[in-house]
């Protein structure tokens, strides 16, 4: 059986029930929600009904929320606002809770009798404000926000709501000035610039989208998902140099950001700069060795430079690893033209060079070895097949001249 949780009997009751409830929200801080909860129900018995008192009864609804216990946290709520008609926090509390079962009309029934006990402070009608938005009445949420901003302008999270409740309407405008509202409470919040962009991009605004993004960058030079948003916009404008700009000045920040490296990669290979795109392929594999896709891509550039040997490596470290299985049908694609390419060069040297002739008649693997030929073993032993009954004749492979 757990012992109870000792508080000092010699200390003064506030200090220890302040103590006691450090000890609680510390608890809850490391996840030991299991203790908490019994500590915070124990000073729940012990404290007088005041703000410590309701403190303790937010930190039990969490600790019930975080152990799965949900249905154990409305009747707490009720019981505490019995005692405390009036606290705005344990009302918004409880409505929060019946919004979280979809019972969204039973919270702003309760909000709206802490409006007729003297309840009007910014938190219930920005709770308010909540309600009706995910209920989808954007005017009724406008409205809210709009009596919750004439108590306190610096509250973020309303102009967040009043930006969804203009979305709501088709207000586009309206809703990049909520989030300009919020932007000016707190100008180092990536999430604002990134909402911003987002709408700019829905419009197809996507100079409109960069520019708030640039300055973002600005304000937030460490915030990744800004530079990402960033570069998706540049490549839209089809801005090359821009993208690989930007691109390296966030690789030099965050060295290991895989969707950076990738995007470096494409822009290389737009430009037609294959050896930094190689660099950064091998980057990439150096960060994440069993990624079959950046894997495709080195073989395919070697592939593309007629590089066939060092294409057919990679290909089959792709192809023998159990992981890519779904890459399998389009790496032997690949495999089979390298083979047939390199048949039909084989034939063109029959027809055209005698010493490799000869060679090959007499020693096919080391004649295919001294041209760094690669073909696979099927396709060396289809070869000498053609050899053998003299298939292989004016500079052409006969039977149409595939592998397999």
């Amino acid at each position: 059986m757990k012992q109870p949780h000792n508080i000092d009997p010699s200390s003064q009751p506030d200090e220890q029930f302040a103590h006691g409830l450090q000890r609680a929200e510390q608890m809850v801080a490391s996840r030991d929600y299991e203790q908490a909860a019994e500590l915070f129900q124990q000073l729940i018995h012990q404290i007088p009904v005041g703000a410590e008192w309701e403190r303790a009864h937010v930190g039990l609804s969490e600790c019930h929320h975080a152990l799965g216990s949900v249905t154990e946290v409305i009747p707490l709520l009720i019981r505490a606002l019995r005692a405390r008609p009036n606290s705005e926090a344990l009302l918004c509390l409880l409505a929060e809770n019946y919004a979280l079962q979809r019972q969204f009309g039973r919270a702003v029934r309760e909000l709206e009798r802490g409006l007729t006990r003297g309840c009007r402070g910014p938190l219930i009608h920005r709770c308010l404000a909540e309600m009706f938005l995910q209920q989808e009445k954007p005017d009724e949420a406008i409205e809210e926000c709009r009596r919750s901003l004439e108590q306190d302008v610096n509250q973020g999270t309303v102009y967040e709501i009043l930006a969804e409740a203009h979305m709501q309407r088709g207000q586009n405008d309206e809703a990049i000035a909520a989030l300009r509202g919020a932007l000016a409470t707190d100008p180092d919040d990536p999430r604002y610039y990134l909402r911003i962009a987002g709408i700019h991009r829905q419009q197809g605004c996507t100079g409109e989208a960069a520019a708030i993004l640039r300055e973002g960058r600005q304000r937030c030079p460490y915030a990744v998902e800004i530079g990402e948003a960033l570069l998706e916009c540049l490549h839209d404008l089809g801005s090359v140099g821009a993208v690989i700009d930007e691109a390296l000045a966030i690789h030099k920040r965050v060295p290991r950001n895989l969707f950076v490296l990738d995007v470096l990669t494409f822009a290389y290979m737009q430009k037609g700069d294959l050896r930094s795109a190689e660099r950064t392929i091998r980057q990439t594999l150096a960060i994440s060795p069993l990624d079959g896709l950046n894997r495709l891509k080195l073989a395919s550039l070697y592939h593309q430079e007629g590089s066939f040997s060092r294409a057919r490596e990679e290909y089959e470290r792709v192809l023998h690893s159990e992981r890519q299985g779904a890459l399998r049908e389009e790496v032997q694609r690949a495999l089979d033209a390298i083979d047939e390419c390199q048949l039909q060069q084989i034939a063109m040297l029959v027809a055209e060079n005698p010493v490799f002739r000869v060679k090959l008649g007499r020693d096919p693997d080391s004649a295919l070895k001294d041209y760094s030929f690669c073909l696979s073993e099927p396709s060396v032993e289809y070869l000498k097949s053609m050899m053998v009954n003299g298939l292989m004749e004016g500079g052409c492979l006969r039977h149409g001249g595939t592998v397999h």
